[in-house]
């Protein structure tokens, strides 16, 4: 034990004897470690954020896109569908197919259902302008959403069937348009979306920003108003529907799969569209975002071994300043192993010093970089072992080369030294 605590002592006192240089030697250390957990930070932060938002869309929402290349059980980016399994021409959803889901008899599990047609679009009141997410739907599509109205109503199926120029708008639609006017003012006002004039039926309560944008900035308008008179157009971007019981959420999507390929007259095993429920985006979204997590890291981690080469530099200086001190150390009674423990030791609490002062900047960073961004920085426990973990792996793989040649120099030559 004295031995190793001597050792220690050896090594700060080598460290505290040249002060400027041991904090120059650790610098591209602290860099290095701020630089990864301030970018894992970010990038755990982001994914838990796009987590969340997919979480709450809920699990028993099944959302149908043309073409195959989407996330699905059977026909995701790995299934027969997608780049393994031939590629099919673009395809599209239609009336047609929404009208045949549709059907409570040939699908009872399906509880509600709603087509969705979505662009961007310019939103004129008065001298008030801005542009806002606008979305075709149906009268289901709140339930789906679990949309929650502040005041006035949602869309209707009077309103679908008579093509009516109704709309329904998030909060800071309505705090724009209307500026001064409480929510329950701004319902049966009027507005121009395009050159189309529109009267509010309806103000969401906030929803607050997700992943996918400020969702108080979307309006939602009759679908058939959307394809007829706004869009132009029959074809929807996406139909959604939840289920009566989650719990046969994979069967139900199945059946639907299998019933609306042979509907479409497709092949079941090269399908023209894509079925997925929020969950199976979630697990694409992971497994992208782990794969850009570990991108940033591996671009961080250029500079931990720009520093680790530093390391290795300023010790074989050190070995060559205190060449005559090992030879009179040697020459008193100590072991190779000694001086091999002492530098080795001297690198370790250098890089580890390193390690948490780079911890420090990399919460900082993370924090200071989070607020610019609105990215929330999350600094979970793994990023802090990996920290210290290759903080100690660097001064060891790094100092070992000149703690070995100062434990391999000649004691006699080592005195003769000038």
């Amino acid at each position: 034990m004295r031995r190793y605590i001597l050792i220690l002592k050896l090594a700060f006192k080598g460290i505290l004897t040249n002060k400027v240089r041991s904090l120059l030697t650790i610098l591209g250390i602290v860099i290095g470690i701020a630089s990864v957990i301030a970018l894992m930070g970010l990038g755990t932060g982001a994914q838990e954020d796009i987590t969340s938002s997919i979480s709450s869309l809920g699990t028993e929402i099944v959302t149908i896109t043309p073409g195959s290349q989407g996330f699905g059980s059977q026909n995701g980016p790995n299934g027969p569908g997608g780049p393994s399994g031939g590629t099919v021409e673009t395809s599209t959803l239609t009336k047609r197919d929404y009208d045949f889901l549709n059907n409570k008899t040939r699908f009872p599990y399906i509880l509600n259902l709603s087509p969705k047609i979505s662009s961007s679009k310019d939103l004129i009141k008065g001298s008030q302008e801005m542009t806002s997410s606008v979305s075709g739907v149906s009268a289901e599509y709140d339930d789906i959403q679990d949309l929650t109205l502040a005041q006035g109503s949602f869309l209707t199926e009077n309103d679908i069937n008579d093509n009516r120029n109704v709309v329904v708008i998030g909060s800071d639609v309505a705090e724009n348009l209307f500026p001064g006017k409480s929510l329950s003012e701004v319902v049966g006002e009027y507005f121009l979306i395009e050159n189309s004039k529109f009267k509010v039926s309806g103000v969401l309560e906030s929803r607050g920003t997700s992943a996918f944008g400020n969702q108080d900035e979307e309006i939602f308008i009759p679908y058939s108003t959307a394809s007829n008179k706004i869009f132009e157009t029959e074809d929807f971007s996406s139909i959604q529907f939840n289920v009566t019981d989650i719990a046969y959420v994979d069967a139900i999507v199945a059946q639907v799969e299998t019933k609306l390929a042979d509907f479409r007259n497709v092949d079941p095993d090269n399908l023209d569209f894509s079925i997925f429920t929020s969950e199976d985006l979630l697990e694409t979204v992971n497994q992208v975002t782990d794969i850009f997590k570990a991108l940033l890291a591996s671009i961080a981690a250029i500079s931990l071994v720009v520093g680790g080469i530093g390391i290795s530099n300023i010790m074989l200086v050190s070995v060559t300043e205190r060449t005559r001190e090992i030879g009179l150390r040697k020459a008193v009674g100590a072991k190779r192993g000694d001086i091999l423990s002492q530098f080795l030791t001297e690198a370790v609490i250098l890089t580890l010093l390193g390690g948490i002062l780079g911890m420090i900047l990399g919460f900082l960073l993370g924090w200071i970089i989070g607020i610019l961004t609105g990215i929330t920085s999350s600094i979970t426990l793994s990023s802090i072992l990996l920290a210290v973990g290759v903080s100690v792996g660097i001064g060891l793989i790094f100092g070992f080369a000149p703690a070995y040649k100062a434990s391999r120099l000649d004691p006699i030559d080592a005195l003769r030294y000038e």
